[in-house]
């Protein structure tokens, strides 16, 4: 009977336990399950952070260095420079420079009139003369004779040009000239411009065709030489180089007379232009100046 009693008190016990043991929570967190392998597209986006890249397949490709001729150009069209339209070259006519000539307005009556006033007030000596039209482009509507530009200081030989060449002749004689001349050390006094040309019917540079010449119009006059009252004479050639004191004074004045002509072409600028400083007062667009 006892053992009977203690055999039952054991099992009761072991029923507890079990009891007991299957409401306690399991021990620690459950591990995730494994995921899918990483050749699928169903991976976690920590999985895919985790997995290196997959390195996509490298198309087959063919070498055709051989194939492309020495010098051609391998870039795609989207990559070559846009062609530029061609520019006209401004040295291949001297008097035109830049390709920027504005249509020439003759002066009205009025301008003219008030032109020549200005130049009396100046000193310049002149006398009016005849309308020149001598066909082909070439003349002067109200064309002057210029003995003087300045009070003493002559043209020689007297020129043959509109009012506002001599205006801009006189202006830049007063302005620049003859104080220039002082500042180089002269003591003598400017007494003449001598002219190698004035107003003549003929085309650009002496050529047989193209433009017709500034000096076909009255606007252009070429200075061969400054005459000084000593006798000497400053004479207009090629001194790009020259550092003497004649030198400096040529250049010194031709880069001046660009204020005052809107083309000034030195001795030596090209080949037509070895002997003479040639001046014109041809209309630009906006004022251009052509000056070497």
């Amino acid at each position: 009977m006892a053992r009977m009693i203690a055999l039952l008190s054991t099992a009761t016990m072991l029923l507890s336990q079990a009891t007991l043991a299957a409401e306690l929570p399991p021990k620690g967190p459950l591990p995730d399950p494994k995921p899918a392998t990483a050749q699928t597209g169903d991976m976690s986006e920590s999985a895919r952070d985790e997995a290196p890249p997959i390195p996509a397949e490298k198309p087959a490709t063919t070498d055709r260095t051989n194939d492309v001729p020495a010098g051609t150009n391998t870039r795609s069209p989207s990559t070559l420079a846009t062609p530029q339209p061609a520019t006209p070259d401004s040295r291949k006519d001297a008097e035109d420079g830049a390709d920027v000539v504005a249509a020439a307005i003759p002066p009205t009556p009025a301008d003219d009139a008030a032109c020549r006033e200005n130049l009396k007030i100046l000193g310049a000596r002149f006398e009016a003369a005849k309308p020149i039209d001598d066909g082909d482009g070439c003349g002067i509507a109200a064309p002057i004779s210029v003995s003087e530009v300045l009070p003493g200081i002559r043209l020689e030989p007297a020129g043959v040009m509109g009012c506002r060449t001599a205006s801009a002749l006189a202006r830049w004689t007063k302005e620049t000239v003859v104080p220039t001349a002082r500042l180089s050390g002269r003591t003598a006094t400017l007494t003449a411009l001598e002219q190698a040309s004035t107003y003549v019917c003929k085309r650009r540079n002496g050529a047989t065709t193209g433009k017709i010449s500034e000096h076909a119009h009255g606007n252009a006059v070429d200075i061969a030489a400054l005459v000084f009252s000593d006798g000497t004479r400053l004479e207009m050639k090629p001194r790009q180089e020259d550092g003497t004191m004649e030198g400096a004074l040529q250049r010194s004045l031709t880069a001046a007379a660009c204020l005052h002509f809107s083309t000034v072409l030195s001795p030596g600028s090209d080949a037509t232009h070895e002997t003479h400083l040639h001046l014109d007062t041809i209309e630009r667009k906006g004022g251009f100046r052509f000056c070497r």
